[in-house]
């Protein structure tokens, strides 16, 4: 770690992380090393709001934007790897703000001011919640709209859908919840979705995260890169996460994305354009198969969206077990 990075990791900032256009407000503070990168606080926010993590997200720091490139999006939005990118980075220092955008069906903006900025505390695990408000709304409610007509739903006995809505909620909501240890406990739960495995295959290599259901994320990498994916491999067995990675070293060819239930699987497969041959999908579609056939999906298999250059394939791999 240079020296820049160790005083960045010694730094630590007060982020106040408010949920816009909501009265009364939704919030949570949290404190996060200056060295967390763009990621960290992606999953951070995610776990002690309250969400799931099922949909798409961005940060907005002025004109600039971070994320996850997607190559299904390339075009429309320049999105900087999230990543690659530090707090220090981007921050300048207390009263600064920026935005995180969460479910772009949804759009749930959230306001991010940093409020101060400490020393760490060496007995101190980071990140961690220090304080909230409210409970975070439930997944796919329909954003702000969407919110208050299903809390009006919910109080109202008479109201024609207060029943649907509630068993829609599991039962019961609490719109004035907020546990700080469950924040904590969700907070903690990072630290056991971060170790990434390495499968090889004869026609490409995958890397991906595992401890992650319903959602995982898979990179795709050419065999003949064996070199590099050995050392990346190396790295994760010796402990370090995906953003101690230098993914930039390696060449991906696509990304994978893939969501399971007891039922089965669906996944999108996005092949980078220029890095993929018209001959060449099949056998990666082959070497899905092959992978997948090693995860405990449900016993109905799935389906298989490719995205290749200006074509779509869907493949049924109902084999798959």
């Amino acid at each position: 770690m240079d020296d820049s990075a160790r005083k960045a990791e010694e730094r630590i900032y007060r982020l106040k992380v408010t949920l816009a256009d909501i009265r009364p407000p939704i919030w949570r503070r949290l404190l996060i090393p200056a060295g967390a990168t763009l990621a960290d606080l992606h999953d951070a926010i995610q776990a002690c709001m309250g969400w799931q993590d099922y949909h798409l997200h961005q940060f907005i720091v002025g004109d600039e934007y971070y994320g996850l490139p997607d190559p299904d999006y390339e075009g429309f939005v320049d999105m900087q790897d999230e990543r690659l990118v530090l707090l220090d980075e981007i921050i300048p220092g207390p009263r600064f703000r920026f935005n995180y955008e969460y479910d772009f069906g949804d759009s749930w903006l959230h306001e991010i001011l940093v409020e101060e900025v400490t020393p760490a505390d060496p007995v101190r695990r980071y990140p961690v919640c220090i304080g909230g408000r409210r409970a975070c709304p439930p997944e796919d409610v329909g954003g702000i709209g969407g919110y208050a007509y299903f809390l009006e739903a919910i109080r109202n006995r008479r109201h024609p859908e207060h029943q649907e809505m509630l068993e829609w909620a599991g039962g019961s909501f609490d719109p004035e919840a907020f546990d700080l240890g469950q924040a904590n406990e969700a907070l903690r739960g990072i630290e056991e979705e971060e170790e990434a495995s390495v499968f090889h295959t004869d026609a490409v290599d995958f890397v991906f995260y595992t401890g992650t259901p319903p959602y995982l994320q898979f990179y795709l990498f050419r065999p003949d890169q064996h070199e590099a994916v050995d050392r990346l491999e190396a790295m994760l067995e010796a402990g370090a996460t995906g953003d101690d990675i230098p993914w930039e070293t390696i060449e991906r060819i696509g990304v994978l994305m893939f969501s399971a239930d007891e039922e089965g699987f669906s996944a999108n497969l996005y092949l980078v354009k220029g890095q993929v041959a018209e001959d060449e999908v099949e056998t990666l579609v082959d070497a899905v198969d092959e992978m997948l056939g090693e995860l405990p999906l449900g016993p109905e298999g799935g389906v298989l969206v490719v995205y290749w250059m200006e074509e779509i394939a869907v493949y049924d791999l109902a084999g798959v077990a």
